[in-house]
């Protein structure tokens, strides 16, 4: 896992953070030294404790690691920069959506810089904010996003909670072509059940539509290819 940084904020997808909001809260995202890192780090650290408390992300990651369909994890140097910057633990799901903790206020941000556990507070201080953080259009305006390539598969409304599934869909494992080819499309069929189950049961058990993307090394917009830390 690597924190997020000024060196490699550079592989979000899309880029919209809102420079007169920056500006506005003090935040120079040039800067090492600035406290926008630390927040955002600290906000990714507490909304993903919320949403791993919210979803089944462990059981869904720990059956895929357990099945016999052997999906096999993505290396670390072959990650992009979601998956390697996950605070999740997980070895296949982690969260796709950008984070704006510029569009926090002041008070708000004031409570994040003291806070850097789940407890109760953060719960209600997440579930207050987060529809705001993933949004990147101001007003929180519901509108199309890519996360990804600029094709149906990626497209997502701005309020959906993005998840993203990755692992090596290539990898054979030692099969002939003929066990490959029924395991691969064996694989893509449970992620499709599981993709689904979590979108339909977003509303009721987070309160907000989760959106579910495969991704490969197709479809990443980038590799992070700096050092792991």
């Amino acid at each position: 896992m690597i924190m997020i940084t000024k060196e490699n904020i550079e592989y979000e997808y899309p880029q919209e953070r809102n420079n007169d909001l920056l500006v506005e809260k003090g935040f120079k995202i040039d800067d090492e030294n600035n406290e926008y890192f630390k927040l955002l780090n600290n906000y990714k650290k507490l909304f993903e404790s919320y949403l791993k408390e919210k979803l089944p992300l462990e059981l869904i990651d720990d059956n895929m690691k357990s099945s016999d369909l052997k999906f096999v994890q993505i290396k670390e140097e072959d990650m992009d920069f979601y998956q390697i910057s996950s605070t999740m633990g997980l070895d296949y799901i982690y969260l796709r959506n950008n984070l704006y903790i510029e569009k926090l206020s002041k008070e708000d941000l004031e409570f994040l810089s003291k806070k850097d556990n789940l407890d109760d507070e953060a719960r209600e201080f997440i579930k207050r904010t987060y529809l705001t953080v993933i949004n990147p259009y101001e007003n929180d305006e519901k509108r199309i996003v890519f996360y990804g390539p600029e094709n149906g598969k990626h497209l997502c409304d701005s309020t959906d909670v993005v998840l993203g599934i990755r692992y090596n869909e290539f990898e054979t494992n030692g099969m002939s072509d003929e066990e490959f080819q029924k395991n691969f499309l064996e694989q893509l069929r449970l992620i499709a059940q599981v993709s689904t189950l979590l979108e339909i049961a977003s509303p009721n058990e987070l309160g907000s539509q989760v959106k579910v993307i495969q991704y490969n090394e197709l479809s990443i917009m980038k590799k992070y290819n700096g050092n792991v830390k």
